[in-house]
């Protein structure tokens, strides 16, 4: 049983929870926190990730630190640290177009090897990605 005098002592302080998904104007967001809810919001669609880190390449490092750690930080790590102490968010946005391209290539050879019965080296010299790539991606 809690000791109901004890709640005297603790401070009841009003908290306004932000729900990323529901915000339609992050242009509010006067700093780089509008760039994370923003990114939150769109981290399963990379398309739109994308779009976003080209149009705010440059975010404070400690909000690239969030972005990892929310969204995904395989690719946020690729960032890298810019004059200025800022994150490059560019680099981050060629990242995950650079792991689309490869998803979409490893798929090509997978079918191609599948339904043609070609060699693994024929399928990715027609997907335009090395073997050595091939085996990297598929690694995982």
């Amino acid at each position: 049983m809690i000791d109901l005098g004890i709640l005297k002592y603790v401070p009841d302080y009003h908290i306004n929870l932000i729900k990323p998904s529901k915000i339609q104007d992050f242009d509010k967001f006067k700093s780089d926190f509008g760039t994370l809810m923003e990114s939150i919001r769109y981290k399963d669609d990379e398309k739109e990730l994308v779009k976003l880190f080209h149009e705010k390449p440059e975010v404070d490092p400690l909000i690239g630190e969030a972005i990892g750690y929310y969204v995904d930080e395989r690719w946020c790590n690729a960032a890298n640290v810019i004059e200025g102490g800022k994150v490059n968010m560019s680099r981050a946005a060629d990242v995950i177009e650079e792991r689309g391209r490869l998803s979409k290539a490893v798929e090509i050879v997978q079918n191609m090897i599948r339904k043609f019965h070609v060699s693994l080296e024929e399928a990715c010299e027609t997907a335009n990605i090395s073997v050595e790539d091939y085996k990297k991606y598929t690694a995982k």
